[in-house]
């Protein structure tokens, strides 16, 4: 823009402002603000709270436990991994009483979630055999091992909390050790195997378990889908999850 077009310009900006001091204040006010009446902000905005309900936590430390539940929870989707996943739980009462609130008094549960495989280098596998305090002599017995004698037994855990505090797991596991008294359940013994599923157990899970258990593949009728291999041709390990 030369001298002479910026000076024009200037006096149409003049002009203009001299007549829209002659016009209606609705529309004064409408054309002058216009860009910040569109930027300005009643209020600020805030994403809703959320309903967090904050559980107590259990304690980390060595605790005795007793096994309750053994559950086939079927296979789901993975989408990070994108592809299918058989899953399996393995719930636990402890000696150690919750304080605080309506379940004062009970026992906590500790859930140690894994991938449904007896491979002996899955989880699965290693955590059965640090329990029972030996290792499986081969895959076959790995493989035809009855996980629904794992209900009501003892075990002495290590119960560890996650380092933004906001998870508890159980990082070890081995058998009780002699002389320390065999904690005894309070609730029921429960077991869900998807294959030979059983009405009456299914009902007797939480809501929350029921659904995540008729969302899966075998509940719902779909193929199965087979494990991937690797290279060896064994099956790929996908334990991300800790004990």
């Amino acid at each position: 823009m030369n001298d002479q077009d910026r000076f024009e310009y200037e006096v149409s900006r003049e002009e203009y402002g001299q007549w829209l001091d002659k016009q209606d204040p609705w529309w004064v006010d409408y054309d002058r603000n216009l860009e910040t009446q569109n930027c300005e902000k009643e209020k600020d905005m805030k994403a809703p709270k959320s309903d967090i309900v904050e559980f107590e936590k259990h304690p980390a430390k060595t605790v005795a436990v007793v096994c309750t539940k053994v559950l086939d929870l079927g296979t789901h989707y993975n989408e990070k991994k994108m592809k299918d996943e058989r899953k399996f739980r393995i719930d636990f009462e402890s000696t150690e009483l919750m304080q605080d609130g309506e379940y004062a008094g009970k026992p906590f549960l500790l859930i140690a979630n894994f991938n449904f495989s007896m491979y002996q280098n899955s989880r699965l596998c290693q955590f059965v055999e640090a329990w029972m305090g030996r290792k499986f002599p081969s895959q076959d017995e790995a493989d035809n091992f009855d996980l629904d004698t794992l209900l009501g037994k003892t075990a002495l855990v290590n119960v560890i909390h996650s380092d933004d505090g906001k998870w508890v797991n159980i990082g070890s596991i081995m058998p009780l050790p002699e002389g320390m008294p065999a904690p005894t359940p309070v609730g029921g013994l429960i077991t869900f195997d998807c294959d030979n599923p059983n009405q009456a157990m299914l009902e007797k899970l939480s809501e929350k378990t029921q659904q995540k258990i008729k969302a899966s593949n075998e509940m719902l009728g779909l193929p199965d889908n087979p494990p991937t291999l690797n290279q060896e041709g064994q099956p790929e390990l996908n334990d991300d999850i800790p004990f």
